[in-house]
């Protein structure tokens, strides 16, 4: 009796209004839930989870996935308090599909302890790429990292895309061979990126249908957030494991659809009554979060757009004068306008955490940071270097990734010289060439020294008796353990002890604030490996990394989407930055 007390009290928590609990009552079969923005849809699937609980649905057999790892966490935690349950498998795609694939790698060809590479690791492998094809211009290295993320994305192999791209594109058969390399030394270094991580879920799931199975009879309910920025793959998968139970509850809003350029297809929330021919689908409209002043001007502009599904929004927050207009004489007058009316409401009491000046892009900021910097205006431009971006951490982390997985040749590359040892460029690149030359690993060069010339075996021994030390190790000791290991043993704690930089002793407290972080997620994980902190470290997202401090941020209108400030200052708005020019010129405005 108690229990069903307690799980009436939860859902009275809810305070849900007519629309929402309509949606959230509506648990069998396909549901698409359009939810403008501030209309509390992640309190509608936070209830609907709850409410599946609540009707003696197993959690077990609930699937949740948001966009961020930060969503992810939010919802666990309601769901938590409100019902204790810790069972729901809540997580981002991209960490959902990583922890399926950690158990399964095996069956496409990886092993189970693979590294996933950031961008910046992808970037690498590419300019590496490019030194064997003269023919291809090293400045388009970009574009051919941008290639070969839509064609994973659209999940088009080196050969389909080339063919969807020969008629239209003169760099056709470079963006083929650098794309098919890049795929081959990823795979020969048992790696994977982060279009990777969907890309060989399906794979498996088509190609091991047993395993496909396994999560289509776990995941008998399924719920999406954000549905409008779901890619070809994402919606791939999302309609693989819903197929055999078909109880699909997915929310979005075409309107906040702000990352096609990511490979986010609007066709998914638009077609989603077509592909699902018997969805019920239900409106959000009333807005939590706005006046209605902003709601109505924000009606009047979005309601220009051709491909969306009809709704308007509104807010019982009554305030008529917040908008304020004004026309600068040219950008610094904007960021001076800009900058005294942030003191003028620092002034008044308003704390500069809630304030927020949205760029377009980044290139906008510069006259904004001059100007707080003139007014003593804290600030944060939103994307600067963050922790797991700053050297001293991705050298720590390359050695912790060299241990795990052996095959990790960039890693290799990152730490073989540092702290410096005496390995000049000679050594490795003849490291390279051999292991090129052999279809080998680095690391399995390194175990068969014989392979090198004399010379170079020697300067490369202390490196190769650290590498093989620290493989050893990672598989005996606890995950703090082993990373305080792996900075006495890489020599990283003795060289910036001993430097004489001043820069340095930031950097080693940075290193103690490593093992910190390590401690902190063996704590929150009961039973985690270290494998399982470099995924955490690897899926962080941008707005994870958002600290409390009282600053103003400056960002981009992307990097802040779903965050709330109290005030928030839209700059730069006119034609060809915001509007950019390539909208313009391409017909999207």
């Amino acid at each position: 009796m108690r229990r069903k007390v307690a799980k009436a009290l939860a859902m009275n928590n809810f305070n849900l209004n007519p629309q929402q609990l309509a949606a959230v009552n509506d648990t069998e079969g396909a549901v698409l839930v359009i939810a403008g923005a501030g209309s509390g849809k992640t309190r509608v699937l936070t209830a609907r989870v709850c409410h599946l609980i609540e009707n003696g649905v197993d959690p077990y057999n609930i699937l949740a996935i948001t966009f961020t790892n930060k969503a992810a966490n939010e919802m666990k935690e309601r769901i938590e308090k409100y019902l204790g349950s810790q069972s729901v498998w809540t997580s981002t795609f991209h960490s959902m599909c990583a922890r399926i694939l950690r158990f399964d790698a095996d069956r496409i060809g990886y092993t189970k302890d693979f590294t996933i590479y950031t961008d910046l690791e992808s970037e690498r492998v590419v300019k590496r790429v490019l030194q064997d094809y003269p023919q291809a211009d090293p400045k388009n290295k970009g574009d051919y990292l941008w290639h070969i993320s839509r064609a994973k994305t659209l999940d088009m192999s080196p050969e389909v895309y080339y063919d969807a791209i020969k008629n239209d594109d003169n760099d056709a058969y470079n963006i083929f061979q650098i794309y098919s390399r890049y795929e081959q030394e990823l795979k020969n270094c048992n790696c994977m990126d982060f279009d990777d991580l969907l890309l060989k879920t399906v794979q498996l799931f088509r190609e091991c249908p047993d395993v496909l199975e396994k999560y289509q009879r776990r995941f008998k309910y399924i719920c999406v957030d954000e549905f409008q920025d779901t890619n070809k793959l994402q919606y791939d998968i999302v309609k693989m494991l819903s197929k055999l139970n078909g109880n699909l509850f997915v929310v979005g809003d075409e309107d906040q659809s702000i990352y096609s350029w990511r490979g986010a297809e609007i066709k998914n929330i638009l077609d989603f009554s077509k592909d699902f021919p018997n969805a019920k689908v239900y409106k959000l409209e009333q807005n939590y979060r706005s006046t209605t002043s902003i709601l109505q001007a924000a009606n009047n502009v979005i309601k220009n757009n051709s491909n969306r599904n009809e709704k308007t929004l509104w807010s019982e927050i009554k305030y008529e004068d917040s908008i304020e207009y004004y026309e600068a004489y040219n950008d610094r007058d904007e960021a001076t306008y800009v900058a005294r009316t942030i003191n003028t409401l620092h002034r008044n009491g308003e704390n500069y955490k809630d304030m927020a000046v949205l760029v377009r892009a980044n290139s906008v900021t510069r006259q904004f940071e001059e100007e707080f910097n003139l007014h003593g205006i804290p600030y944060k431009v939103f994307g600067g270097f963050r922790f797991y971006e700053r050297k001293e951490i991705k050298d720590a982390l390359a050695y912790v990734r060299l241990a795990i997985n052996p095959s990790d040749n960039d890693s290799i590359l990152r730490v073989v010289n540092y702290p410096k040892r005496g390995i000049g460029n000679t050594a490795v690149q003849e490291l390279q060439d051999v292991a090129k030359a052999k279809s080998a690993t680095m690391f399995s060069v390194l175990l068969n020294p014989e392979w090198l010339t004399p010379t170079t075996a020697k300067k490369l021994a202390p490196f190769t008796q650290i590498a093989t030390d620290l493989v050893q190790f990672s598989k005996q000791m606890q995950a703090v353990e082993f990373v305080q290991y792996v900075i006495r043993r890489s020599g990283l704690e003795a060289a910036l002890s001993q430097s004489q930089d001043p820069d340095d002793a930031n950097r080693l407290e940075n290193i103690e604030e490593l093992v910190s972080a390590v401690q902190q997620f063996e704590q929150d994980n009961d039973g985690a490996s270290i494998s399982d902190f470099m995924q955490s470290v690897a899926l962080v997202s941008d707005t994870d990394e958002m600290s409390g401090d009282d600053y103003v941020t400056i960002a981009t209108i992307h990097a802040v989407k779903g965050l709330e400030f109290d005030d928030v200052f839209l700059v730069a708005l006119e034609d060809g930055i915001f509007p950019t020019q390539r909208a313009i010129t391409a017909g999207d405005v």
